[in-house]
């Protein structure tokens, strides 16, 4: 099984990482509390699983889809940013709204137009397209999608920890349209960089 060690590593790397998942995942559990943060979780993962299939019978190897996807997604991704620069400047930040609007079928809708979640399982499908077709005892694919289950969850757990241990400092008023504030700025340059270089490539 060591064979599948440099995957999780990939799958870790690209899972941990700052990205949009991982802030809503963030602001679902300082919103709704580990049940809200599970069920986001859910929708990450069941998405990316859909994702990785699709990838794994060839779909998204297109130059011109996957700029496509990135533009798209990334100029979207900003839109999302800046309605929440815009909520955390009014003060308008509601904990039930936002524990309700993490919901697992929109979270799996949105992996479709996330640039890092197709990066991220395009990479992981042809780099499990490597491994032996004996990997013991299950086959690359079954294999594959087993560590992208664990190692994904994981990941988002850590962020959903990270939420709920925030979530106290964060009840004061001012400090949690700080916050909100940072993590739509954070997101936003996120989004403009995955576009900016989605269209780059167009180039």
């Amino acid at each position: 099984m060591s064979v599948l060690l440099p995957l999780a590593a990939l799958i870790f790397a690209a899972a941990i990482t700052p990205g949009p998942n991982n802030y809503l995942i963030l602001r679902a559990a300082l919103a709704g509390g580990a049940a809200a943060a599970a069920r986001a979780a859910s929708g990450v993962i069941g998405g990316g699983v859909a994702m990785l299939l699709l990838a794994f019978a060839g779909v998204g190897q297109s130059a011109a889809l996957g700029r496509c996807i990135g533009v798209v997604g990334g100029v979207w991704l900003a839109a999302l940013a800046l309605a929440q620069l815009r909520a955390a400047w009014r003060g308008d930040v509601s904990a039930e709204s936002a524990a309700v609007a993490f919901g697992a079928w929109r979270m799996a809708a949105f992996q479709w137009l996330n640039p890092k979640a197709w990066v991220m399982v395009s990479s992981v499908a042809a780099a499990a397209a490597t491994l032996p077709h004996d990997v013991s005892p299950v086959s690359p694919l079954v294999a594959t999608i087993a560590l992208f289950v664990a190692t994904t969850s994981l990941c988002l757990m850590l962020w959903a920890a990270g939420g709920r241990a925030a979530a106290g400092w964060l009840r004061e008023p001012r400090r949690r349209r700080a916050f909100e504030a940072a993590m739509g700025m954070l997101l936003f340059v996120s989004a403009l960089s995955l576009a900016l270089r989605a269209a780059g490539g167009a180039a």
